[in-house]
């Protein structure tokens, strides 16, 4: 028996007596049935995936180089070879010094503060013009200079390098990223025939940023976070899963891990990272570097930029 609407049940009385046009039988199979089928229902619901609560969101601490800074060390600790892997967050700035023009450097390997222009190094400079250059020099003299002309790069804003280089292979491999997008370069000048087996990072002084311009005595004026580079290592930057080790989707840092060994699984040659205190510790295996100068605190970080903001 079934119920229509507008039927009433009740159940049998104490006494044993029954009003019920149903019985506690009937009604306890019935209740069980809907039981089973509210199971089956909820089996068949597609799953809920709760919100992760207390993610940790990575926030990168910049540290400021006033024009008068820098970080110096002379011969490296490492094997040499003839490539590396290298991320840096940079935010130039335009100050009228002696060349009057937004000048950025990530590095410099050369033999004196005097600034030879030789020496495997990574920098943009307005005044060349509008450029963006990329040397790599051997132990021996054998070297390359890529550059990229109308290269832009706002001043007062962050922007991610991320570079790979490795001169062992012919045709030599260049590859240099600008907040997660491809620079392609021309070919300046070329001494010696690859493959190049041992670049003179670990050779020379090694400077951050460097000095540069044959002449000037002031290095760039400009705020870094998370520094890393690794020599020996190397990532094809065409593969975007290799570039989000080291910039996120959104064009944000990504936590590089305490001894920068998150991206490849070994540590790097140079990691500096942090905010004043913190970031001239080298935390890579290249040994400890000399602050020139004094470091500030940036006023911004890149964790809150992307590209074109402060």
């Amino acid at each position: 028996m079934s119920l229509k609407r507008g039927d009433f049940l009740c159940l049998p009385t104490k006494g044993g007596s029954s009003v019920s046009q149903i019985s506690r039988r009937r009604l306890l199979q019935g209740l069980a049935g809907a039981a089973a089928l509210s199971s089956a229902s909820i089996l068949t619901r597609p799953a809920y995936s709760a919100p992760v609560l207390g993610r940790r969101v990575y926030k990168a601490k910049a540290v400021h180089f006033n024009g008068l800074t820098l970080l110096r060390r002379t011969g490296l600790i490492g094997k040499p070879s003839g490539k590396y892997l290298a991320s840096v967050w940079i935010k130039p700035y335009w100050v009228e010094n002696q060349t009057g023009r937004v000048r950025a450097c990530f590095f410099q390997a050369n033999g004196t503060d005097a600034g030879t222009g030789n020496g495997s190094t990574v920098f943009h400079d307005e005044g060349f013009p509008n450029s963006l250059f990329l040397y790599a020099r051997e132990s021996n003299d054998n070297e390359f200079l890529w550059y990229r002309p109308d290269f832009q790069m706002p001043s007062g804003a962050w922007h991610h390098w991320l570079v790979n280089v490795d001169t062992t292979r012919n045709p030599i491999v260049k590859q240099f990223y600008l907040n997660d997008v491809p620079v392609i370069f021309a070919t300046s000048f070329q001494n010696g025939v690859p493959p190049f087996t041992a670049l003179d990072i670990l050779q020379q002084t090694f400077y951050i940023p460097d000095w540069m311009v044959i002449g000037r005595t002031n290095p760039p004026i400009q705020d870094m976070a998370d520094f890393w580079l690794g020599v020996g290592q190397s990532l094809d930057l065409s593969i975007v899963a290799n570039r989000r080790k080291f910039i996120s989707f959104d064009k944000k840092p990504v936590e590089l891990g305490q001894q920068g060994k998150t991206p490849t699984g070994t540590r790097p040659t140079i990691f500096f990272s942090g905010d004043v205190e913190q970031f001239p510790d080298n935390r890579g295996t290249g040994g400890p570097f000399k602050l020139v100068g004094s470091l500030s605190n940036a006023t911004t970080g890149p964790s809150a930029a992307y590209f074109g903001t402060s």
